[in-house]
């Protein structure tokens, strides 16, 4: 299956903040990633507290009750354009699930809880902090 979009679902406080960061080496968000797959799949990405506080996890549910207040789509931005159309393959690189590696042939990102506005935040960069 290979990356069709990419959409960050967001607070209506921080949509300002993070709608500016296309170009940015460093995205930070307050709720979750929604990665969706040519075949329909998707697959959801989030800061948790299990089975470590500040971790990351993954999975096919949203992991928050609600639905986003709003959403950027960011497929084409710095970070995620090099994914697009490419098999991804999403693994910890942590034993206790503090950061997630996303990765095709030819590029990695690298996924974890907590960055510059606070410890309950996504991090999302091309560098491992």
């Amino acid at each position: 299956m290979k990356l069709k979009n990419i959409e960050y679902e967001l607070y209506d406080s921080e949509y300002d903040y993070v709608s500016n960061l296309s170009n940015s080496k460093l995205n930070e968000l307050d709720r979750e990633i929604k990665l969706v797959f040519d075949n329909g799949e998707i697959i959801y990405i989030y800061w948790t507290d299990e089975p470590v506080q500040f971790c990351v996890g993954f999975g096919k549910k949203r992991s928050y009750i609600t639905k986003p207040e709003k959403t950027i789509n960011t497929t084409k931005w710095k970070l995620w354009a090099p994914f697009i159309g490419s098999t991804i393959e999403i693994k910890y690189i942590e034993k206790d699930h503090e950061m997630i590696e996303l990765s095709n042939e030819n590029s990695s990102l690298f996924l974890w809880a907590g960055g510059e506005n606070g410890s309950d935040t996504l991090c999302v960069s091309s560098e491992k902090p």
